[in-house]
């Protein structure tokens, strides 16, 4: 009689010299059927060859970024309504506005476009990092889909036009790479979330190039109140596209981590209960 190697308690019943629940047992795992007849094939499938990191510190990072943004284009707005009363004031009744008024609302909107242009810097940077960490996350967790891979997500935002619609493919071939199963339906949500999002970026970042350009060029009142107008809209736009890239990032790393660790139970799934010791006489 031969005992098992693995359990050392039932008798060894393969040419593995393992039980017929041990044997069961590295099926489970990971093992195909041929582990537990004993004949040496190898497995159906590799397991994963290193643990799969995702970047949530980053993700946390970009949107606390994110969320001071959505402050600083509140103040922006706040500043351009202070700027566009101003204007439409002195345009109405130029004596019911004093110079000083004129001065401090001048000096709180160049704090408000100097806020923002430092918001966008580091927000854009931050999230462009995070962007290629999840693109390699992705290819991790889903080898299979290799269409816009990592160097991707770094170069596409540079392309000129192209730029413009590069990273909203890159972000696709995450979304669905991050997803359980990438063949079951939700193409539609995932369409749906990423291109609204996409476009409010581009949009709400356009305006604020436009108005930022008319506001820096106005020499009269009614372009002043103009560009005014301009950077009020823009940050409106930017304000939403903001809550949405929040919603994009939670999402993306909430189904990455979900994912990851599917995987990692997959690949070590707990052995089944050990049946009753059995004495051989």
């Amino acid at each position: 009689m031969t005992l098992c190697s693995n359990c050392r308690r039932n008798t060894a019943a393969t040419a593995q010299h393992r039980c017929e629940q041990c044997a069961a047992a590295a099926a489970v795992a990971g093992q195909p059927a041929a582990a537990a007849r004993g004949d040496g094939a190898a497995p159906a499938s590799a397991p994963l060859a290193r643990p799969v990191k995702v970047p949530r510190a980053l993700a946390y990072a970009v949107i606390v970024l994110l969320c001071i943004g959505v402050f600083v284009d509140l103040f922006a707005i706040r500043s351009s309504l202070l700027m566009w009363e101003a204007a439409d004031g002195f345009r109405n009744a130029p004596l019911s506005v004093t110079e000083a008024d004129a001065d401090h609302a001048d000096a709180v909107m160049a704090v408000a476009i100097l806020l923002k242009g430092l918001a966008l810097l580091g927000t854009g940077i931050l999230f462009i990092v995070w962007f290629a960490a999840a693109r390699g996350t992705a290819a991790l967790l889903e080898p299979r889909l290799t269409r816009w891979g990592r160097g991707w997500a770094v170069g596409g935002w540079f392309i000129p036009l192209a730029g413009l619609v590069i990273p909203r493919l890159v972000a696709g071939a995450i979304w669905e790479a991050s997803r359980r199963n990438p063949d079951e339906a939700g193409g539609a949500q995932r369409s749906t979330i990423l291109t609204l999002w996409w476009i409010l970026f581009v949009f709400g970042l356009l305006t604020w190039q436009v108005s930022f350009q008319r506001y820096r060029e106005a020499w009269t009142i009614d372009e002043v109140a103009s560009g005014a107008g301009w950077l009020l809209a823009a940050g409106i736009i930017n304000i939403a596209a903001a809550v949405l890239a929040i919603v994009v990032v939670r999402k993306i790393t909430s189904m990455q981590s979900e994912k990851a660790a599917a995987a990692v139970r997959d690949q070590y799934s707990p052995l089944p209960p050990w049946p009753p010791l059995s004495r051989n006489r």
